[in-house]
């Protein structure tokens, strides 16, 4: 298994599906799982995936699974909702123990069935606990079976997700692979600028060094950016400006943030021009900056 760790718009799911790409290129079985939330009905986001995998008519279903895991079609009502509610029937019968075990059956018998399985997880950080821990369960099964898991989290979640935090540090120990994806170093965002712009080949430092401060490196960051350069009559980026997506997903983030934050970032956002001055002011502020 590979973890791929990064701060959002780092580039993680980008990452890993082109890995993805290149897995079916080469005959491998790919199964994406994307999970939905930590609120969302219990096992949906794998619900989803079995749902593309398997086909999407109860016929389709049941003719796969009985090859596969044929306890699970005495378990589950398949026809009329494809696991869409595990309820009494489903825990009396079996327990999400022998849910689990069903489950992995179907994708170990797709890993074993051909070249082997790529199953990619993206934003492992956003699944509901019944998916954390079947997964878990999974990636033990898949062990010693031609398979390769990849999970893309949200590095700044794992402070909210304890369960998960948890996990990882297991399977760190256990020894599967962790990737950190880290956000662009400024010569790369000159690069990026060259070959995405169409500015030609000298393209001017000081648009380079904007971008580079107002992005952090971060790609998605430095795309919103540049579409204003781009779409300006002259190759400029105001100041003031904020280009509408990253608007919003800035927004979405500040309203789960505290008082304190909000505080600190009114203040940091009038007196300060670089990040190499936040810890002083968050010195004088007596604010954590572990926590923004």
């Amino acid at each position: 298994m590979v973890l791929v760790l990064g701060e959002s718009g780092v580039g993680k799911s980008r990452l890993a599906a082109e890995a993805g790409t290149e897995a079916r290129k080469r005959g491998l079985i790919l199964i994406p799982v994307r999970c939905l939330g930590r609120g969302a009905e219990p096992l949906l986001a794998l619900k989803e995936a079995l749902a593309a995998y398997l086909g999407r008519t109860p016929d389709q279903i049941r003719r796969t699974l009985a090859r596969a895991a044929p306890r699970l079609l005495d378990a589950v009502p398949f026809i009329g909702a494809f696991l869409g509610a595990i309820g009494e029937r489903l825990t009396e019968s079996c327990g999400f123990k022998g849910v689990y075990e069903e489950l992995s059956r179907v994708l170990v018998r797709a890993a074993t069935g051909g070249v082997g399985l790529f199953l990619l997880v993206d934003d492992l950080h956003a699944a509901d606990p019944d998916t954390l821990y079947f997964m878990n369960y999974l990636f033990r099964k898949l062990e010693h079976v031609p398979a390769l898991a990849v999970a893309t989290i949200r590095e700044e979640q794992l402070d909210d997700y304890p369960q998960l935090a948890d996990l990882m540090a297991e399977w760190t120990a256990i020894g599967h692979v962790t990737l950190t994806v880290v956000p662009l170093e400024r010569a790369h965002v000159g690069e990026y600028v060259r070959k995405t712009a169409a500015l030609g080949e000298q393209v001017d430092d000081s648009i380079v060094d904007r971008l580079f401060r107002l992005s952090g490196g971060n790609p998605f960051f430095l795309r919103e950016a540049l579409s204003l350069v781009t779409q300006a009559p002259e190759p400029r980026l105001a100041a003031d400006v904020v280009p509408p997506r990253a608007d919003a997903i800035l927004r979405r983030r500040l309203a789960r943030a505290d008082d304190m934050t909000l505080h600190f970032l009114r203040a940091a956002s009038v007196i300060l021009d670089t990040s190499e001055e936040l810890a002083p002011t968050a010195y004088v502020m007596d604010a954590d900056t572990k926590m923004l």
